[in-house]
Parts: structure tokens; C-alpha cells; sequence
């Protein structure tokens, strides 16, 4: 039989109490997040089902998103993406869901459930937008996307750092033939597989890219893409396979961003990192009224180049070291790229 002591709060260490107090917190956070039985989402679904069991599976991801995202707010909701090919699918989500989405794919006899792009291939497969500074909630992993001109592209406005989004966790993906090399159009041009605008605090984890191509103009296409103040991402664990632009290009603001342990195989005069200042004093293709400034305090830290040609460096930096009256003068003073063994 155990016996219950009773301990005065005086008597408890001040240090040992605080750390009790946020243990408490964190429970009581942790509650508070509700989570919902998951909804279905399989090749022979039907979206006037509803979702509920993998028997009463939808058919689209946009039925299945509008499920989810439906619950009420502070709920964690799952789509289960069941194995098979879903072709010419795509979604657009307009603004962080109060929900918080994960779309996660269920492997099943040695198959995935994959996204094809098929007669859509020009479209982006999931792009959302979102400016209100928030978290998105949504987290996405386990699927193939495969035969797009983009992947999965996250849009805050590009003018100013607090009219973006954030928290969005990409992990165990495989991203297989994005660019124009899904319609073989030399006369089209995509620029990212995965593209990050004002999009910040984002993972990127333990994905697979693999033929990320443009027809022509290839050098102009990355794996990944972030711009306009995408600051603070985690890129971390990824394989970047079969690629001739940049497979990581930083542009305007874009800081503090880590990129460790990637594996860069099979690149064609391409760097695995690239920061680019884009200077609207020497460049006429500098769009942006306000004016670009440098990425500064990215980490370089373990990464690799293999099987790749002699003209593929780990990291270039492109653009004048010149200060610009439109740009803080850190932008000038802090190191761009930081390179760690």
C-alpha cells in the first residue's frame, strides 16, 4: 500500500517547481488539440461519400482537404492517402485552415499512393496562400508527386516579412521528372519543384528529388526555391538527384535558413546552394519596386556533392557585395552562406 505525502510549496526548489509549471503547460496544451478520426482518400473512392472509413473513401484531394479542414478549429485532422495513382489531380488553398491538415500517404504492398500529373502537368499540385503570419497547420508526407511542373508551392505576399505563413512540415516525399520535362515543351518554363514565398519555419525533411528538369532553360529550375524573406527553414536529410539548375536557391532576404545533411547526385554544372541578389541597378529583370536585398546567415553544414560533374560547386554566390541604399547594411555586413564540415 502506498502512502500519500503531502509537501508544502515553500519546501518544494523554486527551479524544480518552474520546470513542474511548464510541464503542466505543455499537458494542458497538449489536450487541447483534438484530434479527429482520419478521412479516406483512395483511387476508388467516391466524393459523395464520406471519407470516414477506408471503405466510404473520396475519390479527390479536394473533397478530402474540404473535409478535413472543416473541423472545428484547434482540431488535428488526417487524410490517409491510400496506395494508387490519382492522375491530373491538384488543389488550391486559399489561407491558413483554423485546422491543423496532414496528408499522409499509406504505403501497401510495396505500392504508394502517387499524384500524376497527367493532362494537369502544368499545373502546380498544391499551392496555398496565405499571409496572415500564422502557422498553416499542414504537414505532408509519404506521397509521390510525380509529373508537374511544381510541386507544392506556399505563397505569402513578397513585400513585406509579416504578411507571410509558416510551420508547414514537408517530410518523406518523392518528387520524381518536375519541370517542363513532364510535357516535354521546350517553349515553357517552370522554377520550382518546391517553392517557398515569404513562407518561413517551414521542414523540409527526408524528401527525394529526382529529375527536377526544364526542357530548356534548365538552369533556371531548382529543387527547392525560397524568395522574398523566407527566413528560418529546415532543410534537412533531403536527396536531390538527376538536376542542372540550382538545387537550393536563396533570394532577397531570405536568412538563417539551415540546410544540413542533403546528398546532391548527378548534377549538370548546377551548385547544390545558391544565394542570388537579384540588383535592380544591374539586372533589368529585378521586378520588385522596393527592391531586393541579399540572403544572409544560411548554414551550409554537411552537405554533398556525388557523381556529379567537375562544374558543380557546393555553393555560389551571385551578385554585387556593393551595399545598396534600399538594404540594411547588414545585408552587406553578415556572411551569406556559411559553410560548416
Amino acid at each position: 500500500m502506498h502512502e500519500t505525502a503531502e509537501v508544502e510549496l515553500s519546501k518544494i526548489p523554486m527551479k524544480r517547481l518552474r520546470l513542474s509549471r511548464l510541464a503542466a503547460v505543455a499537458l494542458t496544451l497538449m489536450a487541447a488539440v483534438a484530434h479527429a478520426n482520419p478521412f479516406h482518400l483512395a483511387p476508388d473512392g467516391n466524393d459523395a461519400r464520406d471519407g470516414t472509413s477506408r471503405a466510404t473513401a473520396v475519390a479527390t484531394l479536394n473533397r478530402a482537404w474540404e473535409l478535413a479542414a472543416a473541423q472545428p478549429a484547434g482540431t488535428a485532422a488526417t487524410v490517409l492517402v491510400h496506395p494508387g495513382v490519382y492522375t491530373g489531380q491538384w488543389i488550391r488553398i486559399q489561407g491558413s485552415p483554423p485546422t491543423a491538415v496532414t496528408l499522409r500517404g499509406v504505403a501497401g504492398d510495396g505500392k504508394r499512393p502517387v499524384f500524376e500529373g497527367g493532362p494537369n502537368a502544368r499545373e502546380t499540385w498544391l499551392r496555398l496562400w496565405a499571409s496572415d503570419g500564422r502557422p498553416t497547420g499542414l504537414t505532408i508526407e509519404g506521397l509521390v508527386i510525380r509529373g508537374y511542373y511544381t510541386a507544392i508551392s506556399l505563397d505569402g505576399k513578397r513585400d513585406d516579412p509579416s504578411t507571410g505563413n509558416e510551420g508547414t512540415v514537408i517530410r518523406d516525399n518523392l518528387f520524381e521528372r518536375i519541370g517542363t520535362i513532364a510535357t516535354n515543351d521546350p517553349k515553357a518554363l517552370s522554377t520550382a519543384a518546391i517553392r517557398f514565398v515569404n513562407s518561413s519555419r517551414n521542414t523540409v525533411e527526408r524528401n527525394r528529388f529526382v529529375g527536377i528538369r526544364n526542357v530548356s532553360g534548365c538552369g533556371a529550375l531548382h529543387a527547392l526555391y525560397l524568395a522574398h524573406f523566407s527566413s528560418r527553414n529546415r532543410i534537412v536529410d533531403n536527396t536531390v538527384d538527376d538536376f542542372c539548375g540550382s538545387a537550393v536557391k536563396l533570394r532577397d532576404r531570405s536568412n538563417d535558413n539551415m540546410i544540413t545533411g542533403n546528398v546532391y547526385r548527378h548534377a549538370q554544372a548546377a551548385p547544390a546552394i545558391e544565394e542570388w541578389f537579384c540588383d535592380m541597378r544591374g539586372r533589368k529583370g529585378c521586378t520588385k519596386q522596393l527592391g531586393e536585398c541579399p540572403s544572409t546567415g544560411n548554414v551550409d553544414e554537411r552537405n554533398a556533392i556525388e557523381e556529379s560533374d567537375g562544374a558543380s560547386p557546393r555553393v555560389s554566390i551571385v551578385g554585387p557585395k556593393v551595399p545598396r541604399p534600399w538594404c540594411r547594411s547588414e545585408d552587406f555586413r553578415r556572411e551569406r552562406v556559411i559553410t560548416h564540415d
